[in-house]
């Protein structure tokens, strides 16, 4: 399934897909609900990558949030 991320999304957003749930013997598939989670990755702070302003803007950015693993509370 190919999904389109709106724009300006945050971690814990959930996306109904219609139609791409669990396939059931006694009727159609259920809707698929994707829930994000959102990091930026680690190549962009490497040197030569990006620009001093927009490392400086990715610093402030993590700051923000908790040093914990994003992936942590995934659950499959």
């Amino acid at each position: 399934v190919t999904l389109k991320i709106p724009p300006g999304s945050s971690s814990g957003r959930r996306l109904r897909v219609a139609g791409q749930g669990v396939l059931s013997p006694s009727g159609p598939p259920g809707d698929l609900i994707v829930e994000l989670q959102i990091k930026v990755p680690e190549r962009c702070k490497d040197p030569g990558v990006i620009d001093e302003q927009t490392r400086a803007a990715l610093e402030r950015i993590e700051q923000l949030y908790d040093s914990s693993s994003f992936r942590s509370n995934l659950r499959w």
